[in-house]
């Protein structure tokens, strides 16, 4: 499974251009091919940064699921 460019974001933490990304899943069969895919995981380009830096707490890097500083107000 490979991960797919949702879209690029400014991140306000980092102050960088971060891009967004999604491990999605596909049918396999051809009767199946009107069906979506189905995403598996969503993460941050820099989410091992994040990761690394004690301060940094974010949805995308895994480290704080109740906020997102992508989603729009």
């Amino acid at each position: 499974m490979a991960w797919y460019l949702v879209e690029t974001r400014y991140c306000p933490i980092l102050k960088t251009e971060v891009a967004l990304l999604e491990q999605r899943i596909y049918p396999r069969s051809d009767h199946l091919s009107d069906m979506a895919y189905r995403v598996l995981a969503r993460r941050c380009s820099h989410d091992l940064i994040c990761n690394a830096n004690d301060h940094i707490h974010c949805r995308w890097a895994y480290t704080n699921p109740a906020w997102d500083p992508f989603e729009e107000a």
